[in-house]
């Protein structure tokens, strides 16, 4: 399962610039849901790969994050709105779908590299859950 800046970890409309709209249109085209979507936080059954960005400027880019172990998350340069038309998205996308399951994790090609921020870590993600990256103990200055 791919999620192109899908905020599924929202707990309150408030957490995302949208809700202005969603709160102005919701009525006459969207059924009201509760918050959050997934409360039990499960993770899925299949693959899954979270593409978001931190300069994404409709939703925060902590709440695109899927924390389950097994999903790979993916950092690219980019608008929400602009997401489907990023070639580093549609890089992704395609590389993700060639992987077998359970292959090794995204690389960016060389001359995209650029556009991917973060370079994830094999088995873990660069990122803690929480969005925050981890200190790394360094040596006591003299």
């Amino acid at each position: 399962m791919f999620t192109l800046g899908s905020p599924f970890r929202l707990t309150n409309h408030r957490q995302s610039n949208a809700r202005l709209v969603y709160e102005l249109f919701g009525r006459w085209h969207a059924e009201e849901l509760g918050l959050p979507l997934e409360p039990d936080g499960a993770p899925l059954p299949v693959p899954a790969v979270a593409i978001y960005s931190r300069l994404d400027g409709i939703v925060p880019w902590r709440l695109c994050r899927d924390p389950a172990p097994s999903a790979e998350n993916i950092e690219v340069l980019g608008s929400h709105l602009g997401m489907g038309a990023n070639l580093a998205v549609l890089w992704a996308l395609a590389d993700r779908l060639a992987a077998p399951p359970g292959g090794a994790p995204f690389r960016p090609p060389p001359a995209l590299r650029f556009a991917f921020p973060v370079r994830p870590r094999r088995g873990r993600d660069a990122l803690r859950r929480n969005g925050t990256r981890p200190r790394h103990a360094r040596a006591p200055r003299r």
